[in-house]
């Protein structure tokens, strides 16, 4: 054979074996009738974007997303499907249907299911759609009438429907013609594009400010008044005039905004994270990775519930959130990757039940910022009445006494601890079963002076009878002088009075609580007893330090009022009251003694 014959018969074979030259090169259109499949992808047409199917690490669901082409790693800056993921791309196609829709099929059961579809149509009946990527990172559909030639009009784009990233061309704002909002929402987290819970949108009240909301519930942010070039409290969104510029719109048929790059090799996108904040980051090709150029709002613990439900933020902790006290993270695994939204959980169940008395106490958080939605109560006029109060409500999970008495009921959300000597910092008492109060006793080295331990009160009762055995007076008599209550009539009397000043902090001469008008201590304290308010007596000093034992507290109360009546025959023995503080022997409600009942008409008492 001649050898130009053996070159031609090599060229011919070649011809005949060669690959499809469509599959040599990536196109960036989808037309009416083909589909995108498993591996294969759109790459525009400069190179710059890539469409396909991908699968976040950790995360064994696949989703149509557009991503970088040009920078490692797979940055993804939308996601079509972010609701509704396949488990396997060879099974499911992006196709652009006949009607002019792009439609995502998934194959069940041998038939096409559509689980996302562009809800567009062609612009005339005898036209074709055709869906391209383009080098901006815009995906649109272009609707094309044969009688009008090679004209075509965008009927659907990615641009109008953003997911949590903006890049310039884009914008998020309001049409006011429409009523359609664009904005941008979070990833669930950073390896699950699902809808998170933090969005970034205008405001929904007419403000036409920007605002970041929680839940599609919560405002938490305001981005504030735009001044020109920049948003106020962005300072950081001018720094760069030689890199990109900013776009703030308000006029008669939209607010929005967006932004562009002055220099053509700035790669830059802001991003609406899945823990709140807004941020913007440039690519760095020296460094190989994106640097952070300003994130809004600045510190992660002003996002609302960043931490999740009985979660504490802080900031100058290695980890942001942590549990509050008696709890622990509904999800160990979730706060490993620091995906804390779900929150924490109660370690032990509290015991609260109609009118039974409470073991449950309060640890005290200090030096916090207290959170919102709380609920002010008018008739507690000390930290020991409005614990009182929280404990008598099976809902209310913590209390604050700062310029009256705040309670919270349901999930504590947006607790955060701040830095020693702020001066917006507060205790926070938080509700807790008693395993929990003890547990907490124990790890912090506190030892309760009330409650917890009967031998300590026991002890105290010896010490007392020791002195006041010495008095032993037995002269039934009461005076009352405008100032002061003279109790003569037993020792037993003299201890009871002196266990409810040992509760409470106060003498027996001292006035009643603030906002109890000008009623003396003891008959304050007795018709609480008889109201069954007993932490309303205890000292400030013990409930701020959460030692206190509410069911204990209760026992040496009543007690003490028993001890106090006027009549001996109404009066416990010495035995009789050590067995009621070891809570051997159980008594009624003590009543309030008469004498102090004559003194009521002579005081201004208020309860």
């Amino acid at each position: 054979m001649c050898p130009w014959r053996h070159l031609a018969l090599l060229l011919l074979l070649a011809c005949l074996f060669r690959r499809p030259c469509s599959s040599a090169a990536a196109s960036d259109t989808l037309s009416a009738g083909d589909s995108l499949s498993g591996n294969r992808t759109l790459v525009s047409a400069g190179g710059e974007f890539e469409l396909g199917f991908f699968s976040p690490a950790g995360n064994s669901s696949h989703y149509v997303g557009i991503w970088y082409k040009r920078i490692p790693g797979r940055t993804v800056i939308w996601v079509m499907n972010r609701d509704s993921p396949v488990t396997d791309p060879s099974s499911a196609e992006l196709t652009v249907a006949q009607d002019g829709s792009l439609l995502l099929l998934t194959t069940r059961n041998r038939s096409k299911d559509a689980i996302w579809s562009s809800n567009s149509t062609r612009p005339c009946d005898e036209g074709t759609a055709v869906a391209v990527l383009l080098d901006t990172g815009n995906l649109v559909l272009r609707g094309r009438c044969r009688r009008g030639g090679n004209s075509s009009a965008i009927i659907w784009q990615s641009f109008d429907h953003p997911t949590d990233t903006l890049v310039p061309g884009g914008w998020v704002g309001l049409n006011k013609s429409t009523g359609a909002y664009q904005a941008l929402r979070s990833w669930r987290s950073a390896t699950d594009p699902s809808t998170g819970l933090y969005t970034d949108r205008v405001d929904p009240r007419g403000s036409a400010q920007y605002v970041f909301l929680w839940n599609d519930t919560t405002v938490y942010h305001h981005i504030g008044a735009w001044n020109g070039r920049y948003f106020v409290p962005i300072p950081e969104m001018g720094t760069s005039p030689a890199k990109y510029t900013f776009v703030f719109v308000n006029s008669s048929e939209e607010v929005s905004y967006s932004f562009r790059v002055v220099d053509q090799s700035t790669v830059s996108r802001l991003v609406m994270s899945p823990h709140g904040q807004l941020t913007m980051y440039d690519w760095s090709d020296a460094s190989g990775q994106w640097l952070l150029h300003w994130a809004t709002p600045t510190s992660q613990c002003d996002v609302y519930s960043v931490c999740g439900p009985f979660g504490l933020c802080d900031v100058s902790s290695s980890q942001y959130c942590q549990c509050l006290p008696g709890f622990q993270p509904v999800a160990q695994g979730d706060w490993v990757n620091q995906l804390w939204s779900a929150g924490c959980a109660r370690k032990t169940t509290l015991k609260c039940s109609g009118n039974a008395p409470s073991t449950d106490g309060f640890l005290p958080l200090q030096n916090v910022q207290l959170p919102g939605g709380y609920s002010p109560v008018a008739n507690a006029g000390s930290s020991g009445g409005c614990a009182s109060a929280c404990l008598r409500n099976c809902s209310c999970t913590a209390f604050a006494y700062r310029d009256g008495c705040l309670v919270w009921d349901g999930d504590l959300r947006n607790v955060q601890q701040l830095s020693v000597g702020d001066a917006g910092g507060s205790t926070l008492f938080l509700r807790a079963a008693a395993a929990d109060l003890a547990a907490a006793n124990q790890r912090h080295g506190r030892f309760p002076i009330l409650g917890v331990s009967s031998a300590i009160v026991l002890a105290i009762i010896c010490l007392l009878v020791f002195v006041i055995a010495r008095v032993r007076r037995r002269d039934e008599t009461v005076h009352h002088d405008g100032s002061l209550l003279v109790f003569s009539y037993g020792y037993l009397a003299h201890y009871g009075m002196m266990l409810l000043e040992l509760i409470s902090g106060r003498r027996n001469r001292d006035a009643a609580a603030p906002g109890a008008g000008g009623c003396y201590f003891p008959l304050w304290a007795a018709t609480k007893v008889r109201e069954g308010q007993f932490l309303a007596l205890l000292d400030e000093r013990l409930a701020v330090a959460g030692h206190a034992d509410v069911e204990e507290v209760g026992r040496a109360c009543n007690v003490a009022c028993w001890c106090i009546q006027q009549s001996e025959a109404l009066r416990p023995t010495m035995g009789q009251v050590v067995q009621v503080l070891e809570g051997s022997l159980r008594v009624g409600t003590a009543p309030v003694p008469r004498f102090l009942e004559h003194l009521y008409a002579e005081d201004s008492c208020t309860f």
